[in-house]
């Protein structure tokens, strides 16, 4: 008899990546439930049944007052928790099925995991490290950082029976500051077989995918260009997530006409092609506005990989020790002038053996191998 897994996560499950990457694990070899947002039904995986949860706005002028008395009254922290509606949802959902275990996806999961039956044994699957995750100055690391870890430290113990997380950084943070074990399960790609793509002399082209976010700084990767070779574009792939700062962006294409440009959004399984065909060097990330920029190991990295490209990092930690190990691509300081005079002495030679390297690299780490980790979790 089929055992049962409930995955809760507080995200869209029919878009994010890593609960895709869950159910396409587990589906077939369990009785799966999502409990989750939804943006399209018609975008739900056959053979798992949904829970689907409404999304309420947060009252940023009351969470400020609840945030700010809780550092004096800690129960203003679980009152503010349990003002969302989806968290009690997802609470009385759960307490209503039967289940042998529950996959929680990041510190709200855990949360509202935290049943009084123990025999459900919980799988804590923590995207960022919880602390620090959206932290974007020094004021929400002390006050937004307190409330996360009052909450989850105030749980009924044991909190879950194993925990994964996105890199071996992140694993090590968990370690120092809470004393958790985590296994490290990467946000690996699905492997598409490319030819290399070989880099021309007359023209390299730099690359940065993903959601225009004003926290990713992404306007000190269009500062290169000031110092860049003019055989040398930069193009972003954007999802114009903030769209004023999207906007934003637009407008140096004014000011760097005909080397910097700003392409329409791909499709997911289009991507990897349309990377490997169109550019040669892949910046994956730049800011390190938390420790979960600093230390990410982003879906945009092994994107890149499996396209084939070359990997320049601003000196993220994580980052450089899969440039370390493998050789795809160079460290660089995250110094505007330094960065770009690094890929101005990049050879044409160079650039093709680290697109060659991550061709190679590409066959390891992806993620029909990264997904085994999961079903061997609940095999175990």
């Amino acid at each position: 008899m089929k055992k049962s897994i409930v995955i809760i996560s507080f995200s869209y499950v029919d878009k994010d990546v890593r609960i895709l990457k869950q159910i396409k694990a587990l589906k077939d070899d369990f009785n799966l439930s999502v409990i989750g947002y939804i943006q399209s039904r018609s975008q739900l995986i056959k053979g798992v049944k949904y829970f689907e949860l409404q999304k309420t706005e947060k009252n940023i002028l009351l969470t400020i007052i609840y945030l700010t008395l809780g550092l004096l009254f800690p129960n203003f922290y679980n009152r503010l928790f349990w003002r969302r509606s989806e968290y009690i949802e997802a609470r009385k959902i759960i307490e209503k099925l039967k289940m042998d275990f529950i996959h929680a996806n990041d510190w709200e999961a855990i949360i509202v995991s935290n049943l009084k039956n123990k025999k459900t044994r919980i799988i804590f699957d923590s995207h960022e490290y919880f602390p620090e995750m959206n932290i974007k100055n020094c004021f929400e690391r002390i006050i937004v950082g307190k409330y996360r870890k009052q909450l989850i430290l105030s749980l009924e113990q044991p909190i879950f029976f194993k925990m994964v997380t996105v890199s071996p950084e992140i694993a090590d943070l968990f370690k120092i500051n809470f004393n958790w074990d985590a296994e490290v399960i990467l946000n690996a790609s699905k492997y598409h077989p490319h030819e290399i793509n070989l880099c021309k002399s007359n023209q390299i082209r730099i690359v940065h995918h993903g959601h225009a976010l004003k926290a990713r700084k992404l306007e000190e990767i269009v500062k290169l260009l000031k110092y860049l070779d003019k055989r040398i574009t930069v193009s972003f792939i954007l999802i114009p997530t903030d769209k004023k700062y999207y906007n934003n962006l637009k407008k140096y294409e004014k000011k760097y006409l005909n080397r910097f440009f700003i392409l329409p959004p791909v499709e997911r399984g289009k991507l990897s092609t349309f990377l490997n065909k169109n550019f040669d060097l892949s910046i994956p990330a730049i800011s390190r506005i938390n420790l979960n920029n600093l230390y990410c190991l982003p879906n945009k990295l092994f994107e890149s990989i499996i396209a084939g490209l070359a990997i320049i990092n601003p000196g993220l930690p994580s980052i450089s020790s899969f440039i370390s190990k493998s050789n795809i691509g160079i460290d660089t300081p995250n110094k505007t002038r330094i960065m770009a005079e690094k890929i101005n002495n990049l050879s044409i030679e160079a650039i093709n053996h680290y697109k060659e390297q991550s061709l190679k690299l590409a066959l390891l780490i992806n993620e029909e191998n990264e997904i085994i980790k999961y079903r061997k979790i609940y095999e175990d």
